[in-house]
């Protein structure tokens, strides 16, 4: 094969490669990266809405399901949406049950990439060793707080690449509006 049939056939091949579909990370029969319209096929009454342009650093749109369950506890579950696109999707339930679901979570992904502790001490003083657990899954990834923000509420948080340098980039355009007003 000359040098030419060479670069042609390795051109094509990576065309070919970087225009597969990127690995999805799914959730509750929800891909990521899938259009809005295919919370349908999980969710018959719709619970999304538009979120307001002050507030909308985690998604252009949010569909809330208040009463959904995930490895087996009572959960509320929100995807986020970017330009149509299911991109994130955000578990959050009760610090007591957050090494269960944990648990559960490495039957199906195994043994997190990064599982470490790491103290925390409230307003009036009160410590507590607070969990971090971290997964990537292809194009994107999985992180967990036992405690986040607040020490009554954990948060598990299944996310694209896309919707990571989207809340990266409204994250930075806030903050410099923000430091505008000083």
């Amino acid at each position: 094969m000359n040098l030419c049939a060479r670069i042609a056939v390795v051109a094509t091949a990576a065309l070919f490669v970087s225009n597969a579909p990127a690995q999805g990370i799914e959730i509750k029969g929800i891909t990521l990266g899938e259009p809005e319209s295919a919370l349908e096929r999980i969710y018959p009454v719709p619970g999304c809405e538009d979120v307001p342009t002050q507030f909308n650093v985690l998604g252009d749109r949010e569909c809330r399901y208040p009463h959904s369950s995930y490895g087996g506890v009572d959960v509320q579950l929100t995807y986020y949406i970017f330009g149509g696109m299911i991109e994130a999707a955000y578990i959050y339930l009760k610090p007591d049950e957050f090494d269960a679901v944990i648990k559960a979570m490495q039957s199906r992904f195994g043994v997190p990439g990064s599982d470490r502790a790491e103290g925390v001490v409230t307003r009036a003083g009160v410590p507590y060793k607070n969990r971090l657990v971290s997964w990537k899954r292809g194009d994107g990834g999985i992180e967990g707080q036992r405690y986040s923000g607040t020490v009554s509420e954990s948060v598990i948080r299944f996310f694209s690449s896309r919707y990571r340098a989207e809340l990266a980039e409204r994250e930075a355009a806030k903050n410099k509006a923000s430091a505008g007003d000083l």
